[in-house]
């Protein structure tokens, strides 16, 4: 301090400078630290917010979405099971009908003229809308018994079947009901359409066929059913039992049947009744209509390898000419790959897929097609009481298409954000500018003060600037009138200085010389 004492007001702020200069402690710009101040305060509000917000509209829609889907999943299997089950007491009604009975396990010759057997049968399809109403025999043929292979040889089999025309080659003609009749007895593994009225349920002409055609049925479970254990070994059922069946023009139909004696005492079923529903024309309609959104995708797969029964992939909602055979079917289209692809995505989750091993009902995400997330839904469908008779319901839609208005939502939400965050730092930024520019202003102006270059501060007009915040202008004001006092005190005394050295130069006495004497 002793020796500051000499040092004049210039050096000692040189000194106090260079002092403040070795400080290790970092400063914070006021425009960078007041904008770093709002980010966190929005930060600290609008995440949250925002949080919470998001995960409650996901939780909403999940729950949502996942109650949609549920019920979706059970209307189809509902409509499915209804499809066919509906018919099932008529069935029944069929197979306990005594015309029935007898014409199936004893009339072999004659089946055409059959009119009350006929007539029950179209009846049956009419008014439970059916696309099918069958009815089988099967027995060994002469020197053939237990042990023999299954063919058109060894079993003699009767057919009586009701459906579409499926030799017509117009839309009016597919509408009338044809009956084709098998009897081994008359004509070996050949199968005779008849046109039937749907008015008067008869046969327009029995004594002249339309059509003539080679047919097999020995590969039916209803006819091998009534083989005996070792070609059907559930053939004591009481309960209708379902099957998927492909005929040799393409025609995929799912059947319920019914095994029937007419003889009590018969250790095997002695005829079988089935009802049937073209899968194309409507399980595939069922699927392709229930759908939820355009891209998804609803598949009924069988147990047999996870065969597709029906899928929403391929309807066809109008009959159309087949360009191999020119009759006139329900379109038959290829499965698509989307079909394709999520059966094997469902045998690769939970392997083969049969009665007493299923996954249940399951809803997860997956990534199916192209790497993007789809929400796949699982259901078992029972068609009767047995477990051959159930089929697997595997549906799959885009996660966009439930989750995609919430995700752009949650980005336009993160933008607006960033965008807010970043206007408002701007904002503060340049309203903090009016405070720290004015502050560096007077930094400058004091450290000028401190050299006492008076005339640079004039010259730099500092002691002019005024802010338009209250306590900045105070404080310029304040600044500038300290220093033009401070240079006044400064200037009045720098005169008195003068003054009195001049005045004590005037007053001081003057010593004549002495002379000599």
């Amino acid at each position: 301090m002793e020796d500051g004492a000499s040092l004049n007001v210039s050096e000692l702020a040189k000194e106090s400078t260079k002092k403040e200069a070795t400080s290790r402690i970092p400063r914070i710009p006021l425009m960078i630290l007041a904008p770093l101040l709002v980010v966190i305060a929005l930060a600290a509000t609008i995440i949250p917010n925002t949080l919470i917000l998001e995960n409650a509209s996901q939780e909403s829609v999940q729950m949502l979405s996942s109650s949609y889907l549920q019920s979706m999943m059970q209307i189809i299997v509902t409509q499915t099971q209804q499809s066919v089950e509906r018919a099932i007491p008529a069935l029944q009604s069929l197979m306990g009908q005594r015309a029935v009975r007898t014409a199936m396990t004893t009339n072999f010759n004659d089946l055409p003229h059959a009119d009350v057997l006929l007539e029950n049968m179209l009846i049956a399809r009419i008014e439970n809308k059916l696309d099918g109403v069958s009815c089988f025999t099967g027995r060994w043929a002469a020197g053939y018994g237990n042990g023999s292979p299954v063919n058109a040889t060894t079993v003699d089999t009767t057919v009586v079947t009701i459906t579409a025309n499926v030799q017509a080659k117009t839309p009016a003609e597919y509408a009338v009901p044809i009956v084709a009749i098998m009897e081994d007895s008359v004509n070996k593994s050949t199968m005779r359409a008849y046109p039937a009225n749907p008015l008067t349920h008869l046969l327009y002409n029995p004594n002249t066929p339309v059509l003539t055609a080679p047919y097999d049925a020995t590969g039916y479970a209803s006819v091998r059913a009534q083989l005996g254990p070792d070609y059907y070994p559930y053939y004591n059922r009481t309960e209708p039992v379902l099957s998927v069946t492909v005929d040799s023009y393409g025609t995929k139909t799912a059947n319920m049947f019914l095994l029937g004696k007419n003889n009590a005492s018969s250790p095997y079923p002695d005829f079988t009744c089935s009802v049937s529903i073209g899968v194309e024309s409507t399980w595939n309609y069922i699927l392709y209509s229930t759908k939820p959104t355009p891209d998804s995708i609803i598949v009924i797969f069988g147990q047999k390898n996870l065969s597709v029964i029906a899928t929403s992939g391929k309807y066809s909602s109008t009959l159309a000419v087949n360009n191999v055979t020119g009759l006139v079917q329900y379109e038959k289209l290829p499965d698509d790959e989307k079909t394709l692809r999520l059966r094997q995505h469902v045998l690769d989750t939970f392997g083969v897929f049969n009665g007493t091993f299923a996954p249940g009902n399951a809803s997860y995400e997956a990534n199916l097609f192209d790497d993007e997330a789809w929400i796949v839904n699982v259901r078992v469908i029972s068609f009767g009481i047995y477990d051959d008779g159930k089929v697997l319901l595997v549906s799959a839609l885009p996660r966009k298409d439930i989750f995609g208005q919430i995700d752009a939502a949650h980005t336009r939400s993160i933008g607006v954000s960033v965008g807010i965050a970043v206007g408002m730092s701007v904002l503060t930024a340049l309203t903090f500018a009016l405070v720290a520019l004015p502050l560096a202003q007077l930094a400058r102006a004091m450290k000028t003060l401190t050299q006492l270059d008076f005339a640079a501060l004039e010259k730099g007009k500092v002691l002019e600037a005024r802010s338009l915040l209250l306590e900045l202008y105070n404080v310029q004001v304040t600044f500038s009138t300290m220093v033009k006092a401070f240079a006044g005190g400064i200037k009045k005394n720098k005169e008195m200085v003068i003054r009195n050295t001049a005045s004590a130069s005037q007053s001081r006495p003057t010593t004549a010389p002495t002379a000599s004497r």
